[in-house]
């Protein structure tokens, strides 16, 4: 009989591809795209096959000799060491290193699996590639509404050879002012209208100050699902905020860009 696809798949599955004796890998990239990758596993028989082979089965009950339990997958080397060497390698021997390995990668699986998947943010709406539309922030009470409800925010002010230094500081006072009073917009709310047009008024003298540099504030939010970690996914918004000189933009117009799919965050 010839080794069945079902048991080619188990020894080299359960072994990871990778010698039993010494761990070796046995398969080998190619480096150019002309080649193919190298495969370098031998599937080895413990009880030989011919009687006149290393450790031929002597047993009187019928034996598969090419079934999954009487094969072992070695490196080239190996392959050639166990059948010179059969009074180390016996049959016994063959059949605990095989399985000591095979419980080794399983261990190593288990404990890949165990590990937290990395944090991340994951696009829901726009979907992958799809364009998103940020509309130009006029007033302050727009730029409270980009950011409130955010549990992450993606901001982005001109590039410095685009702007004057001053106007890169006015840029930078807008973001981080508008970061601040969304985070405290829950402690904002809960003091009344009066705390909320306070904001409201900040941001739109920050605003001001933009106009008067010749700057223009994009935003909008975008879905997200928050993964890995510990944790369960997670629906959240992203506060999406873009700066932009006014003589490079058309303000009258929203501002369409794409953005990342994904969003690896600090562990």
């Amino acid at each position: 009989m010839a080794i069945t696809d079902r048991d080619r798949k188990r020894l080299w599955g359960r072994a990871a591809g990778t010698c039993v004796v010494c761990q070796q890998k046995l398969f080998h990239e190619a480096e150019v795209p002309q080649d193919r990758e190298a495969l370098t596993g031998e599937e080895a028989h413990i009880h030989a096959q011919s009687p006149d082979g290393p450790r031929p089965y002597t047993g009187a009950e019928p034996f598969d000799l090419d079934g999954y339990d009487n094969l072992i997958l070695l490196c080239r080397v190996h392959h050639r060491v166990v059948d010179e060497q059969t009074a180390k390698f016996t049959v016994k021997k063959l059949h605990e290193i095989k399985s000591a390995h095979e419980q080794w990668v399983s261990s190593r699986l288990q404990k890949i699996s165990d590990e937290p998947a990395p944090i991340r943010l994951k696009a829901i709406k726009p979907r992958r590639g799809e364009p998103m539309s940020l509309t130009v922030i006029r007033t302050g009470r727009e730029a409270l509404n980009v950011a409130v409800g955010c549990g992450f925010y993606l901001y982005e002010a001109p590039d410095e050879d685009e702007i004057s230094d001053e106007a890169g500081g006015v840029a930078a006072e807008f973001l981080t002012s508008l970061r601040d009073w969304a985070d405290l917009s829950d402690t904002v709310t809960d003091n009344g209208l009066t705390a909320v047009m306070d904001a409201q008024r900040s941001l739109r003298d920050n605003l001001k100050e933009l106009d008067a540099h010749g700057l223009v504030a994009f935003g909008g939010q975008r879905r997200m699902m928050l993964t890995g970690g510990t944790g369960e996914d997670m629906p959240v918004n992203m506060s999406i905020v873009v700066i932009r000189p006014e003589n490079a933009v058309d303000d009258a117009s929203p501002l369409v860009a794409v953005f990342a799919d994904e969003v690896d965050l600090p562990s």
